[in-house]
């Protein structure tokens, strides 16, 4: 037991969201990009949209717009992800293999997922997009309504997924989900 504490201490500790007060680590990135104009703006009329590109140096990217709005907390932002989105990610493993995913998310005005399509293309960066190995569409009811449809190498579907979340007049979410 002495054991499983010290080491629940360790990880929180080492945590990143624990440490920096963000509960996402890409809301440090993009607190950390606001100018002292956009704060004062977000402080003056509620929200801003801000146009986000970030970067690294093996060429990945992530691209698209965030709301920001103001909190009650001094001088911390809510941060949502709307429009639509572009990301690229490489990925490596042993034997040289070499990938690169490229994400294109559509959000709607409060973040949910409008739809998704994620490419794979193993080799070098590609010319086009690539092998489209997951697809995701929504529709708003009276919750959100997802189906997530994985693909084999030739196209075939693999797997289908529908998922619903349900919002509660409380904070409450309930998240159902069938695959089929």
């Amino acid at each position: 037991m002495k054991t499983f504490i010290y080491f629940s201490i360790l990880i929180s500790i080492s945590s990143c969201a624990g440490l920096n007060g963000f509960k996402y680590n890409q809301h440090m990135w993009y607190h950390n990009s606001l100018s002292k104009a956009e704060k004062d703006s977000i402080y003056e009329y509620g929200k801003i949209i801000k146009e986000w590109q970030g970067t690294n140096n093996l060429g990945d990217y992530t691209k698209g717009k965030i709301l920001i709005r103001k909190l009650d907390v001094a001088n911390k932002f809510d941060f949502v992800e709307i429009g639509s989105w572009e990301e690229r990610h490489s990925a490596s493993a042993a034997k040289g293999w070499k990938a690169t995913i490229k994400d294109l998310i559509t959000y709607d005005e409060f973040g949910n997922i409008n739809s998704r399509k994620l490419y794979l293309n193993e080799g070098s960066i590609p010319a086009s997009d690539g092998l489209l190995f997951e697809e995701w569409k929504s529709s708003n009811t009276d919750s959100l309504r997802q189906e997530i449809i994985n693909y084999h190498e030739n196209g075939q579907i693999s797997s289908k997924q529908h998922v619903t979340i349900k919002i509660l007049k409380t904070t409450e979410v309930i998240i159902l989900r069938k695959s089929i």
